[in-house]
């Protein structure tokens, strides 16, 4: 009798690990050659966060800077963007060739290691309505001119928005 419920365990776990492991075709594409798994699993799991971003840029919102948009996270997101009608996608990263190109299309590609995004003339004039720090880097610095300015409180509203007088 023992051995038959150890079996029926046995079993039942198998079934479940077979349910929870299966995997549907439409939700599969074959990797390409020149990515390791790890890297094929970095980006499935990078589309997610982007996507949960881009659900909380508002209608009017239509320029918006995304700082680390040459990640995983951040190239969905520009591409997210620009499918939800964004005007104006301005992307930040090592690597600013490559947000001008498709799949990623950004209006606007700067090098953090060559140019600092916030001193733009053209953004300084004409400010995001958004800015997205996914480098962690970009905020700090924006909180410390913020102490040096006044600051437009509405656009500030939950954090959410940068002030009119900063990039």
């Amino acid at each position: 009798m023992m051995v038959i419920v150890l079996l029926h365990n046995l079993l039942m776990a198998l079934l479940v690990l077979w349910q929870s492991t299966r995997s549907y075709t439409k939700m599969c594409d074959i990797v390409p050659e020149n990515v390791n798994s790890i890297e094929a699993a970095a980006l499935a799991s990078s589309g997610t966060p982007a996507l949960q971003l881009s659900r909380r840029i508002q209608a009017d919102d239509k320029r918006v800077l995304s700082l680390g948009a040459g990640g995983g996270v951040g190239s969905h997101l520009c591409q997210l963007l620009k499918m939800r009608g964004v005007e104006y996608v301005a992307g930040v990263s090592k690597d600013p060739k490559r947000l001008l190109i498709d799949p990623i299309n950004c209006d606007h590609a700067v090098d953090y290691t060559k140019d600092d995004p916030f001193t733009i003339a053209e953004w300084k004039e004409n400010p995001f309505d958004v800015v997205i720090d996914l480098a962690s880097g970009g905020w700090p610095r924006l909180l410390e001119q913020s102490k040096k300015r006044k600051v437009n409180s509405q656009n500030c509203e939950r954090g959410r928005k940068v002030p009119n007088n900063y990039c």
